[in-house]
């Protein structure tokens, strides 16, 4: 399925830029809107750590772990 996602290329530049220069990054859109899909197309092949806000548990990790991008998903779902 990765392989029918099409993403803009002044997205996928816009977003390359802020990977070079930026800390947080929200996107916001309507449910449905491929909001998920988008970010895993533009993450593809980084060291990625996910989470889910609806997660009871859910909680930044201390950065040594394992991971150089932090992905929380489903922050209209947070408590």
């Amino acid at each position: 399925m990765q392989d029918n996602i099409i993403v803009k290329p002044s997205v996928e530049k816009q977003f390359d830029r802020f990977l070079r220069q930026g800390r947080v990054l929200f996107f916001s859109a309507p449910c449905g809107f491929g909001k998920t899909v988008l970010a895993d197309a533009l993450l593809h092949g980084q060291n990625v750590l996910r989470q889910s806000a609806a997660d009871p548990g859910c909680a930044i990790p201390p950065s040594e772990q394992d991971w150089d991008i932090l992905l929380i998903d489903d922050l209209q779902l947070m408590q």
